[in-house]
């Protein structure tokens, strides 16, 4: 369930929101590009040089239409090593 939290102060209102809402698990390869600043065919193979075998799933972001994607753990460790690298 949300939570919403509404605070009065001078001159208006602040609305704050917590989502009890996960990540999702799995992650298109198209949103991981645009996470990581990058075109989609590049993030593609970055993944398969570093050994991450992205699957085939139908997900919202693709009109539910076939597309790449992989899991949420292996996006944030791919993110992460590219932020080691000085690309992010």
């Amino acid at each position: 369930m949300d939570r919403v939290t509404i605070k009065a102060v001078k001159g208006g209102l602040i609305v704050e929101a917590e989502s009890s809402m996960q990540r999702p698990s799995w992650v298109s390869c198209k949103q991981l590009a645009s996470e990581m600043r990058m075109d989609r065919s590049a993030c593609r193979r970055l993944l398969l040089r570093s050994g991450i075998k992205p699957a085939m799933m139908r997900l919202a972001d693709s009109g539910f239409q076939s597309a790449l994607a992989v899991s949420r753990e292996a996006a944030d460790r791919l993110i992460a090593v590219r932020k080691e690298e000085g690309y992010l």
